[in-house]
Formats: structure tokens, C-alpha cells, sequence
């Protein structure tokens, strides 16, 4: 059986100056505990700023064993590889204890990067860290059915 790689929550608290530039541009929802917030696989829609509450992030294998698992509290932001990146979601995040969040669509999280450039260097710097804390040999997430998401709308496949 596969062990899970724990990664340590302390490298996933994104840097203060970009979560308090992103906040304005999103909108305050709150979940209860056992809220998926995004699977695996599905297009990312954006990201989640955890204000309050903990959310757990997990990839799995394609036999369906846990190959990461990590924690996230408040300052992280969810979801960011797969809204910056590839659009789709890396992890499956599930919320771990009621929590607040502000959510931001993807295309005013790219927009904002477009216009503020200055905070690439810190987005990379997110990212950089989460691949390096990546298994060596990366496990490719397996696809999912389309589910409904938080907002209500089921995402397009």
C-alpha cells in the first residue's frame, strides 16, 4: 500500500501581500465541513482564499490510494496551480471544519496578473514551492466525472 505524502501545511501560506490584493476581487461564501470544494480533474474555476476553517487537499492514484494529502488554514490560497496554470485541478479539497473563504474567478485572478506583474514573482514563488514539495516521480491525477460544485452549477467536461 502507498503511503500518503504528508506535506508540511507552514509552506502553503501564501504570501499576505497577494492574498489582501486578491480579496476585493471575490466574493465571502462559507462552507461546512465536508464540502468538496473542487475534485481532481475538474476545470478550475478559481481560487479560494481560506479566511477561517482548514481544508484538506489530496491526490489520488489511478487504483484510487491517497498519494498526497496536506492541510491548509487560513492565508492559503486553493486551487491555484490549476487556475494559473493548466485550468484544471490538481487535488481534490474538501473542507476539514466550517470555514470562511472568499472565492475568486479564474479569469479575474489572471487578469489581476496580467495587470499586476509585480505579483507573478510571488505566484511563481507559490508554485515553485508546491512542486518542489511534489513526489519525485509525480503522479498524474485521474480523471473524474464532471461533479456539481460549490456555486451550484455542474462544471462543463
Amino acid at each position: 500500500m502507498i503511503q500518503p505524502i504528508r506535506m508540511p501545511n507552514q509552506a502553503f501560506v501564501s504570501p499576505p501581500e497577494l492574498v489582501e490584493e486578491l480579496k476585493p476581487l471575490g466574493n465571502e461564501i462559507t462552507c461546512v465541513r465536508g464540502t468538496i470544494l473542487f475534485h481532481e480533474g475538474d476545470p478550475a474555476k478559481g481560487v479560494y482564499i481560506v479566511l477561517d476553517g482548514h481544508a484538506s487537499l489530496t491526490m489520488t492514484t489511478e487504483n484510487g490510494a491517497t498519494a498526497l494529502a496536506r492541510s491548509s488554514g487560513p492565508g492559503s490560497l486553493l486551487g491555484l496551480p490549476g487556475t494559473f496554470l493548466r485550468g484544471i485541478y490538481q487535488l481534490t479539497c474538501m473542507i476539514d471544519q466550517d470555514s470562511r473563504l472568499i472565492f475568486v474567478e479564474r479569469e479575474k485572478v489572471l487578469d489581476f496578473l496580467r495587470q499586476r506583474t509585480d505579483m507573478c514573482m510571488l505566484v511563481l514563488n507559490i508554485l515553485g514551492t508546491e512542486v518542489a514539495q511534489m513526489p519525485v516521480h509525480p503522479v498524474q491525477p485521474k480523471r473524474r466525472a464532471s461533479r456539481k460544485s460549490v456555486h451550484g452549477s455542474a462544471p462543463s467536461a
